[in-house]
Order: structure tokens, then sequence, then C-alpha cells
């Protein structure tokens, strides 16, 4: 039971500070536009920054967190093993799919419904079989979601951005990134209170 305090209060942290460090991201970010080095250089220094707080505050090295993280999602289990390679095949089929469509025909309302259903199964399946690493990754992903949307500028020293670009426009339309995060905006607002202040029994 102090296991899983620990682990459920070692997430809470993580979600905290990467939350904290995003929006302070995003309030630089926009404050240096059209400066490409400055905010690359913005964006390592805030992970870099978010990586020692973090350490402080779990009390762990820094050159432990990866050891730390990875023993996190990778517990050694064969349904963690299993529930992390489903998630793989759903994100390797988005892509694939996008690069299909990208190079085929223009994106339409059905080709949408692909990812809004790639989106739904990892939300299922982390719900019905690990609740607390689907919250966990919800949060890191929302904040990953929340970097590229106001500040695409950081993208622009990476090789297949104009591919990422394209896909987006494949993945969302006027309000369909509301649809497609439908299930994560659900599993954030519901299971918030059980995390934000772990259970002491």
């Amino acid at each position: 039971m102090l296991d899983v305090l620990n682990r459920r209060n070692n997430d809470r942290k993580l979600v905290e500070t990467t939350v904290f460090a995003t929006v302070l991201f995003i309030i630089l970010a926009s404050r240096i536009k059209r400066r490409v080095a400055y905010i690359n250089l913005l964006f390592l220094a805030t992970v870099f920054t978010t990586l020692c707080w973090y350490s402080f505050r779990v009390s762990v090295a820094v050159w432990s967190l990866p050891v730390l993280l990875y023993s996190r999602f990778f517990d050694g289990t064969d349904q963690r093993y299993h529930l992390l390679q489903f998630w793989v095949i759903c994100v390797c089929a988005t892509l694939l799919f996008c690069f299909i469509v990208n190079h085929s025909s223009h994106s339409t309302t059905v080709h949408r419904k692909f990812f809004h259903l790639t989106v739904s199964l990892v939300c299922v399946t982390g719900i019905q079989y690990d609740f607390e690493l689907i919250w966990l990754s919800a949060w890191l992903m929302l904040c990953v979601f929340a970097i590229v949307e106001a500040s695409s500028e950081i993208l622009k020293f990476v090789h297949f951005v104009f591919f990422f670009q394209r896909s987006l426009n494949v993945c969302s339309c006027n309000h369909a990134r509301v649809k497609a995060h439908c299930p994560i905006g659900w599993l954030l607002l519901n299971s918030t209170h059980q995390f934000v202040v772990p259970a002491r029994k």
C-alpha cells in the first residue's frame, strides 16, 4: 500500500511540475515570437529545469531520473507490456494512416474518424487495465499538444515538421480537436480528484 501511495504521489508531482513548466514555456515563448533559436534554447532550458525540479521534489538524483521514469512505464509485468504494445500499434497505425492520406487524397470527415477511433482505443484500454498509467500519460500528452499547438515555431528545426503539420490537418478540422480530445478531457476531469490529493489509508 505504501508503494502505491508513493507512486501516486510521484505521478502527481510529475504532472504538477510538467503542467507548470508547460504554461511557463508558452508564456515566455509568446514574448519572443519569430525567434526560433531563442525558442529552441528556451525549450531546452525548460526541459532541463523541469527535470531538476522534479528530481528535487522526489528526492532522486537527476541522473537517476531515466531509470525512475523507465521503471514507471515498464514495470516488467505482462499486462503492462501488452498494453504498451497495443498503444504503440495504435500510434503507428495513426502515423501510417496520416502518411497515406497525405499522399493519396484530401482529408475528409471519414478520414478523421480513424484518428478519433485510435484515441478512444488508447483511452478505453488504459481505463480498463491501468487507470493510473493512462491518467499520467494523458496529462503528459496534453502538455505536449499544448506546446505544439501554441508554439509551433519550435518544430522548425525538426525535419518532419511539414509532414507533422499536414498530419494535423488530417486529424483535425474546425472543432475536431475538441472532439478528438473528448476521451482525454473526460478522463482528466473525472480522475483529477483521485490523484491531485492521493488517498491515504
